[in-house]
């Protein structure tokens, strides 16, 4: 693996781990938003049953001294239990918002990042392509130099051979020569 596609797995997998991360905060603050909702329900609800209680001991004094004593304690919890009711729907609407929020930051780095995880594999790609590519060269160019490599060391053969052909011939000449000179001499001598 080159040095290049090295970097761009680093990076791949860098952009992965931040996408992580984010999810896994997005899901501990929705997690935390849940507890928050499930207490708030459950404030209500213990509200809820102390005013039952009430209205039952409301419809006992009714006939009897402290009626209307009860009736504002009464009035006043039931207020109280809207109170609860109204900051239950308050954090209601609040955690769906914060979780829309988590969810739209979260789709958005994963469609980020897997931009980016897409662009790097395309310059992967590219970068494997031009590769295989500098291998064929390398190989045809490997082919042709054994090739030429070959054809060198037949010249060579050829050379050789012609050179001993031409001594060989150059030696004969010589002979020839310094034999016909030797028969004029001798020729001329036996003349003379």
């Amino acid at each position: 693996m080159s040095k290049t596609e090295e970097e761009h797995e680093k990076r791949i997998s860098m952009v992965q781990r931040v996408a992580k991360q984010w999810e896994a905060d997005a899901s501990e603050q929705i997690e935390n938003l849940k507890l928050e909702v499930a207490e708030a329900k459950s404030a209500q609800s213990v509200a809820e049953e102390a005013a039952s209680t009430l209205q039952m001991r409301c419809s006992k004094l009714e006939k009897g001294a402290g009626l209307e004593s009860m009736r504002g304690e009464m009035a006043a919890l039931e207020s109280k239990l809207e109170e609860v009711a109204t900051e239950n729907v308050h954090m209601e609407i609040r955690a769906e918002q914060v979780l829309a929020q988590h969810t739209a930051a979260l789709q958005a780095a994963t469609a980020s990042a897997e931009g980016e995880v897409q662009v790097e594999q395309e310059k992967n790609k590219v970068l494997v392509g031009e590769k295989e590519e500098l291998e064929l060269r390398s190989k045809a160019y490997n082919g042709l130099c054994t090739e030429m490599q070959l054809k060198v060391e037949r010249l060579e053969a050829d050379l050789a051979a012609s050179k001993a052909a031409v001594e060989t011939m150059n030696a004969r000449f010589g002979e020839e020569v310094a034999a016909a000179v030797k028969e004029e001499l001798e020729a001329m001598k036996s003349g003379n």
